[in-house]
């Protein structure tokens, strides 16, 4: 399974864990402080395409068409 960047919760409960520094890795150092305290994951089915690599990007716009 991949993360798709794309999450949902309480702000404060977000800003309550976010670490002091400019650099830090969301996956590594805010999510799991959050697991358990109405952070939910879901499963999707389906293609994914990984728009930061340019020949994805490309593949994109047929993949999502």
């Amino acid at each position: 399974m991949i993360s798709a960047g794309a999450y949902w919760g309480r702000r404060a409960d977000f800003r309550a864990v976010l670490p002091r520094r400019p650099a830090f890795s969301l996956e590594r150092d805010v999510l799991p402080t959050l697991a358990g305290s109405g952070l939910y994951a879901a499963v999707m089915r389906g293609p994914f395409v990984d728009i930061g690599v340019p020949e994805d990007y490309r593949r994109a716009e047929v993949v999502l068409a």
